[in-house]
């Protein structure tokens, strides 16, 4: 279902190849025999709509059913963008209950499209667009957990862009605390450390901005000097954690340089 989210050329940053090379790399390193998979499920409606206005998740159900297109400059839908998309935040509903089962203590959901810019009402905080995403899959999450009535959750978010759809979700909500690494002055143009959470959750929301050039030393450093502090004084029931891998060195829309063994001691 994930594929089937695409654009008509296949020619699109955000296309199904993105997940059959991942698919591919897992398969031909025999990594993905280790492991336990399990298929996704639809995220329920009415939980897609606590984190997003009915208008909007409306609106993309229409948009979808009306075929291939642009709905803002960057971020396209088709005939199958609403199911791929609910199965997506779906993904993440399995990938958290894969934990709380007790069946493995770490799980990772593998999905597209992505979502962390994807606002209350779509594109959030000012933001030209949706940035290629759809629904927010991460807030899902998190709000799956608060519904099953667990008081705290973290979610770290060390994609390359600031998730700017995560923030405003959660600006409010002082139960999540969002820390956000990302690069300074690109796309989407929000994420400033004077961002720190509305109300009784200021404080809450932690935006650490880099330069361009910052690597693996600079975030070894933050972690253990500011992400490791700030999570164990908020004592979270559950992390979640938006991968974006587009911080390493070999992407060419950014400028960080976080190599692969950078990744592995970041999570």
């Amino acid at each position: 279902m994930y594929l089937k989210h695409s654009d008509i050329e296949g020619m699109h940053p955000e296309s199904p190849s993105r997940l059959m090379r991942i698919m591919h790399g897992l398969e031909s390193t025999g990594l993905l025999g280790k492991v336990a998979t399990v298929r996704p499920v639809e995220a329920p409606l009415d939980l897609l709509c606590s984190i997003h206005t009915p208008g909007y998740v409306e609106l993309i159900r229409t948009k979808s059913s009306e075929g291939f297109r642009y709905i803002d400059s960057d971020t396209y839908v088709n005939n199958w963008t609403f199911t791929s998309a609910r199965y997506a935040a779906g993904g993440v509903i399995k990938a958290v209950e894969a934990t709380l089962s007790g069946s493995t203590s770490k799980s990772f959901a593998l999905v597209r499209p992505p979502g962390h810019h994807a606002g209350v009402s779509g594109a959030a905080l000012g933001a030209p667009t949706l940035g290629f995403c759809i629904f927010n899959n991460i807030a899902v999450g998190a709000k799956y957990l608060l519904n099953r009535g667990f008081k705290k959750i973290a979610i770290l978010d060390i994609d390359v862009h600031h998730g700017n759809g995560t923030q405003e979700i959660f600006w409010d909500e002082h139960r999540v605390l969002h820390i956000d690494i990302h690069q300074n002055g690109i796309y989407p143009g929000t994420g400033s450390v004077s961002d720190v959470g509305g109300r009784e959750a200021a404080g809450t929301k932690v935006n650490i901005p880099l330069g361009r050039g910052a690597g693996d030393h600079t975030y070894m450093v933050l972690f253990r000097e500011i992400v490791e502090p700030l999570v164990s004084e908020f004592k979270p029931d559950y992390i979640l954690v938006s991968a974006g891998f587009d911080s390493h060195y070999s992407d060419q829309l950014a400028g960080l340089a976080v190599t692969g063994n950078g990744y592995y001691e970041i999570l």
